[in-house]
C-alpha cells in the first residue's frame, strides 16, 4: 500500500482533501502530531476497523534515520484514542531500549581453528554485521558458531 502514491499521500498528510473536492478528511496524524501526542517521529498513519481486530492503527515512523512500521490491533474501548496512547508507549518503550548496533566490522576475526597439521585458520567476517538489539546487551554476551559454511551470532 505504501508504494501507491494515492495512498502514500493519504497516509502522510493531516488532512486530504478528495479530488472532486468534496470531502475535506482529517487524519490521524492530526491527532499524533498535536500536544497531547506529540509523536512527531510519525511520518503516516491510518486508523481502522474490522470485527476480528477491532479498532486498529497502522503507522510509518522515522527515528534515528531507520523507519519502523508499527499496527496496534484489538482496542475495543469506547475511547477512540487508547491505539495513539499504546502506540506511543510501543513506540517509546523501543526507542529507550533497543537500537542499531554493530556487533561485527568487516574483517573482524571470529574464530581460530587448527586444522590436523597445527596450521591456524582464521574466519573473519566477510561484512559488517548491524543488528536491532537490547541497549543494555553486552555485546561480550554474544557467541559466534560457525558450522563450516554460515557463521551464526546467538545470546549467551
Amino acid at each position: 500500500a505504501y508504494k501507491n502514491e494515492t495512498f502514500k499521500s493519504i497516509f502522510e498528510n493531516d488532512n486530504y482533501k478528495t479530488t472532486n473536492g468534496k470531502y475535506d478528511i482529517s487524519g490521524p496524524l492530526k491527532y499524533i502530531h498535536n500536544d497531547e501526542f506529540k509523536m512527531d517521529y510519525v511520518k503516516g498513519a491510518k486508523t481502522g476497523y474490522t470485527k476480528a481486530a477491532g479498532l486498529c492503527l497502522a503507522s510509518i515512523s522515522n527515528y534515528k534515520n531507520h523507519n519502523y512500521l508499527l499496527v496496534t490491533i484489538g482496542n475495543d474501548s469506547q475511547d477512540k484514542k487508547e491505539y495513539f496512547y499504546d502506540s506511543k508507549k510501543i513506540y517509546e518503550y523501543y526507542f529507550n531500549n533497543y537500537d542499531y548496533r554493530k556487533i561485527l566490522k568487516k574483517k573482524d576475526i571470529i574464530l581460530n581453528l587448527k586444522t590436523q597439521y597445527d596450521e591456524k585458520v582464521e574466519i573473519t567476517s566477510d561484512e559488517t554485521v548491524i543488528r536491532y538489539l537490547d541497549k543494555k546487551l553486552d555485546l561480550d554476551d554474544l557467541r559466534y558458531e560457525f558450522d563450516g559454511k554460515k557463521i551464526f551470532v546467538s545470546q549467551n
